[in-house]
């Protein structure tokens, strides 16, 4: 490839990069649409919602933090409990490493301006896919667990206990995570 065609390349990428930056850094309209909709159907703006316990928030994309929506972009989900959440240390040491081995490939055969942008967007989706799984992996486990949780509700309930204690119970006497996710609405 000739010098200039290289220099629209890195530009096309520079330009691709920045728009999916400003895409997922801005909030959108509807999203504040939908969370005036959600206040004044449940009348959150008029209950002080603070406390040690709060577990459940109404969080519009546009009301986190610039570094919590990128996180968020890349499949980090902050409510995962730590014992089942990928460590961001480990992710992005083997996403830095699969980069800079994938560039040393590449830039041998293609030149180090087609090596870095290949590179640093493998090293991204390799951060996403590792979040994602653990995600993933979550969900699976618990879903797993939710008929022998409902199963432990109706029984209880058909044993008398109020709805509640019955709730409270799965909280208890279920296996992690189902029990960590009944302890944290219950509590």
């Amino acid at each position: 490839m000739t010098q200039p065609n290289m220099a629209y390349l890195a530009l096309g990428v520079v330009i691709l990069l920045i728009t999916a930056a400003a895409l997922l850094l801005l909030p959108s309209q509807t999203n504040a649409r939908l969370l005036e909709r959600a206040r004044g159907a449940t009348r959150l703006a008029d209950r002080a919602v603070d406390g040690p316990r709060q577990t459940i928030r109404i969080d519009a994309p546009g009301q986190r933090g610039t570094w919590q929506r990128i996180a968020t972009a890349f499949g980090y989900n902050p409510n995962l409990p730590k014992a089942y959440a990928a460590s961001v240390l480990m992710v992005a040491l083997i996403s830095g490493l699969m980069g800079l081995l994938v560039f040393w490939g590449l830039s041998a055969v293609f030149g180090a301006t087609i090596a870095a942008p290949v590179a640093i967007l493998l090293g991204l989706a390799l951060v996403r896919f590792q979040f994602r799984r653990k995600t993933k992996a979550y969900a699976k486990l618990l879903f797993n667990q939710i008929p022998d949780a409902l199963s432990l509700v109706v029984r209880s309930v058909r044993a008398g206990l109020p709805v509640g204690d019955a709730l409270r119970s799965v909280s208890t006497e279920m296996p992690s995570p189902t029990s960590d996710e009944f302890g944290r609405m219950m509590g």
